[in-house]
């Protein structure tokens, strides 16, 4: 009895599995993607997510911020994730937060687009972009404002009658200027007689409001704390700290308000002086003396002396010139250090020069 061997075609196997392995590979690819944005199927809490990568960095803006309706804007984001995904959210008339778009970042991370806008109001932008491992970064704020710009013109027909007088349609006095109509659409029943009515046509101008914008601490001023308000804006902005970082808002020509950031200045002996608190710079001094004393020597701290370009702290110290003695005396006055130099009098006519400035 002879058995025949069969013999196995592997080709169909092999194709199959090759399939296989790809389309798993295409899937895990999308997964890894669709988790990154999965949020958006659900809530909003991801405008700040929590795997926020610190080597990245994401900026949103929109130029011009400030339009007219029919004017166009461009907005655009910029980053260091080549062919990364960005989500848009959108605040419109501070009603919300809401997904806007979903867009793709190019190899050197950039994305940009403009639009034609034809509605007025105002809109913050912000951008969560994120690499295919779901390494994210949250971008600024960028706010847009739509205004009617310019005046607007309304045209009013207004009638003023003349004496002229026609006879009525029945040759009698009229009642109404039903009577009157058969003479023409310009007649009217004024006491009793058929009047002709000339039409006048008279413009009204309506001008916008002017442009303004108030700081309450005056302007640029990083040892008070203000709040900006201005005509574009619906919300004020109120001066504040990050750390010794101020942000300082303020008026800009455009009478829009602005911000800068401000570095104040913490002493570096004495670290509870100084910095930035409550949305304002300190100012501070502080002597080893406790008061003025040219008999005692001791250093004075203050950030007088860093904003004048000197060392902080500074020393008291001896100066002669000939026989004659005197020292450096140094001395706070409330938050403001002070500088003099002083003759030692005859009862402690010393000051040894290199030695610490006090009479002896």
């Amino acid at each position: 009895m002879n058995i025949a061997k069969t013999k196995t075609n592997w080709v169909p196997i092999l194709v199959v599995g090759v399939l296989l392995l790809l389309a798993y590979v295409i899937y895990s690819g999308k997964l890894q993607f669709q988790n990154v944005f999965q949020f958006t199927q659900n809530s909003f809490a991801p405008l700040n997510p929590d795997n926020q990568y610190y080597l990245y960095t994401v900026a949103i803006s929109v130029a011009p911020s400030n339009i007219c309706v029919g004017s166009s804007v461009t907005g655009t984001i910029s980053s260091n994730i080549p062919n990364g995904i960005c989500t848009v959210f959108v605040n419109p008339n501070n009603a919300g937060w809401q997904i806007f778009a979903n867009v793709n970042l190019d190899s050197n991370g950039i994305y940009s687009t403009s639009q034609v806008i034809s509605v007025t109001g105002t809109a913050s932008f912000r951008a969560v972009c994120c690499d295919s491992s779901g390494n994210c970064k949250t971008s600024n704020d960028a706010m847009i404002t739509v205004s009617t710009c310019g005046s607007t013109t309304t045209t009013t027909l207004l009638s003023t009658t003349t004496t002229t007088i026609a006879s009525s349609p029945s040759g009698r006095e009229c009642s109404t200027s039903l009577d009157c109509i058969r003479l023409g659409r310009n007649y009217r029943c004024v006491d009793g007689y058929c009047v002709y009515t000339t039409p006048e046509t008279t413009t009204t101008t309506t001008t916008l409001p002017q442009p303004w914008c108030s700081d309450t601490d005056g302007g640029k001023d990083y040892w008070v704390k203000g709040t900006a308000s201005d005509y574009w804006h619906a919300n004020i902005m109120t001066d504040y700290c990050i750390g010794d970082t101020l942000y300082e808002y303020s008026c800009g020509s455009d009478s829009k308000f602005t911000f800068d950031t401000y570095e104040c200045y913490r002493d570096p002996v004495h670290t509870e002086l100084g910095g930035c608190v409550n949305g304002a710079c300190v100012h501070y001094c502080y002597d080893e003396e406790g008061s003025y004393n040219i008999f005692t020597s001791g250093k004075v701290y203050s950030d007088t002396w860093h904003l004048t370009n000197y060392v902080n702290p500074q020393f008291e110290s001896c100066m002669s010139s000939g026989s004659v003695y005197s020292t450096s005396e140094k001395w706070c006055e409330g938050t403001t250090a002070k500088s003099t130099n002083v003759q030692c009098p005859p009862e402690h006519p010393l000051c040894q020069f290199g030695q610490p400035g006090r009479c002896q």
